[in-house]
């Protein structure tokens, strides 16, 4: 008998707090209407920010398991990066990559089935 897969939800917040707030409370209202559901929380660390890896471990234990967290690590250093008020999306576009690899391996996994992509309105530069 072949198992369905699971319908997978990615969701790429923008590196900043409150974005990451938000997006974790939309994915535990999915999570608890959705049973076939599991979502992937793509994070972005920014280097001077220890907040958003602080939060991710408070909730690690308290979290469904079909909420995870996944860390993406960008090849150049930060240092690369200049500290201006386009620094967001400086930031951002670096990581366009990792962003692009993590949702192919998804799409291309045997376990479930990349159903749809939540990104937040300032991270539209990662997926071109």
């Amino acid at each position: 008998m072949n198992e369905m897969k699971k319908a997978e939800l990615v969701f790429i917040p923008s590196p900043e707090m409150g974005h990451l707030v938000s997006s974790v409370e939309l994915a535990k209202l999915l999570i608890e209407r959705e049973e076939q559901l599991s979502i992937t929380v793509l994070i972005m660390k920014p280097p001077f920010d220890t907040n958003i890896i602080n939060y991710r471990n408070s909730l690690s234990a308290s979290l469904s398991s079909r909420i995870r967290f996944l860390e993406l690590i960008k090849e150049e250093p930060s240092s690369q990066l200049t500290f201006s008020h386009s620094f967001l999306f400086q930031f951002i576009d670096s990581h366009k990559s990792c962003v692009k690899e993590v949702l192919a391996k998804i799409s291309n996994s045997v376990s479930s089935d990349l159903s749809g992509i939540v990104i937040d309105m300032f991270c539209t530069s990662s997926l071109m």
